[in-house]
C-alpha cells in the first residue's frame, strides 16, 4: 500500500491531462462571466423588443456546450478534450446516433406507409366518383317513374 510506482507518477499523459485541466478550468471560469454578461444583454433585448435575439441565443448555446464539455473533462466523466480538440463531426456523432439507429426501423416503416396513404388518397376520389355515378343513375331511373307525362 505504501509502494509508489514511479512509472505511474512520471506518466506523461497524466501530466498532460493536468495541464489541460488547468487551462480548461481557467477557460470555464472566464466563460461563466461571458455567459452572465450575454444573459444580461439577452434580457435587455427582450425587455425592449419582447423577442429573443437569435445571435445571442446561438452564442449562449455554443458557450454552454463548451462549458458542459469542459466540466465533463475536468470531472473525469470523459477523456475527450473539448473545443478546439473536439471535432464538429465527433460532437454530432455522440450518443445521439445510437438512439437514432434504434429509431430508424420506425422511420422506415413510416416512410413505407406514406406511399400507401398516397395510393389510398388517389383511390378515394375514384370510389367517390363511382358512388356519385351510382346515385346519379338511381336518380335518373327514379325520375321517369316519379314524373307523370303531361
Amino acid at each position: 500500500m505504501n509502494d509508489i510506482n514511479k512509472d505511474e507518477l512520471l506518466d506523461v499523459k497524466k501530466w498532460q491531462r493536468l495541464f489541460f485541466m488547468v487551462i480548461y478550468a481557467a477557460a470555464a471560469n472566464f466563460i461563466i462571466g461571458i455567459v452572465l454578461f450575454l444573459i444580461f444583454l439577452q434580457f435587455i433585448f427582450y425587455l425592449f423588443t419582447s423577442n429573443i435575439n437569435d445571435q445571442l441565443k446561438s452564442a449562449n448555446n455554443w458557450l454552454k456546450d463548451f462549458l458542459i464539455d469542459s466540466l465533463n473533462f475536468l470531472t473525469f466523466n470523459t477523456n475527450d478534450k473539448p473545443f478546439p480538440f473536439k471535432n464538429k463531426v465527433e460532437a454530432e456523432a455522440g450518443p445521439e446516433p445510437e438512439v437514432e439507429d434504434e429509431a430508424e426501423p420506425e422511420l422506415e416503416v413510416e416512410d413505407e406507409a406514406e406511399p400507401e396513404l398516397e395510393v389510398k388518397a388517389e383511390a378515394e376520389p375514384e370510389a367517390d366518383e363511382k358512388v356519385i355515378d351510382a346515385e346519379v343513375e338511381e336518380l335518373d331511373a327514379d325520375e321517369p317513374s316519379s314524373k307523370e307525362p303531361d
